[in-house]
């Protein structure tokens, strides 16, 4: 991928992030009948540190101060595996995940399966 060879940016190289557990969260989230933010079941899932990044319900408690409720609109660039996109769903906003890498993306849109705002 690249840019017009007018701009003063230069070529884009694709984002190449991935922390090796994109396979076991899909995984994960495919099986599981709980996908919500506070899962039991998912966090039951947590063998490794990359797999706690993404299923630990502890993580929930740096969202408190932002205030999200029902009614706001959401832009989660970089959305990974959709963490944060499910709960601000859950507390009912409006959101738009943005994120570059397809195994993440693909995650994201399972954990948010039943979120229609998502």
């Amino acid at each position: 991928m690249s840019r017009d060879s007018r701009s003063p940016v230069g070529p884009i190289s694709p984002v190449d992030y991935a922390d090796g557990a994109e396979a076991a969260v899909l995984d994960a989230l495919r099986s599981a009948q709980d996908v919500s933010a506070g899962s039991a079941e998912l966090a039951a899932q947590v063998t490794s540190w990359p797999l706690a990044y993404h299923f630990a319900p502890q993580r929930l408690g740096l969202l408190a101060p932002l205030r999200v409720r029902r009614g706001l609109r959401v832009l989660d660039v970089g959305c990974g595996t959709g963490v944060w996109a499910r709960a601000f769903g859950e507390a009912g906003a409006e959101v738009l995940g943005i994120e570059a890498v397809p195994e993440r993306a693909e995650a994201a849109q399972e954990r948010c399966r039943d979120l229609a705002g998502v």
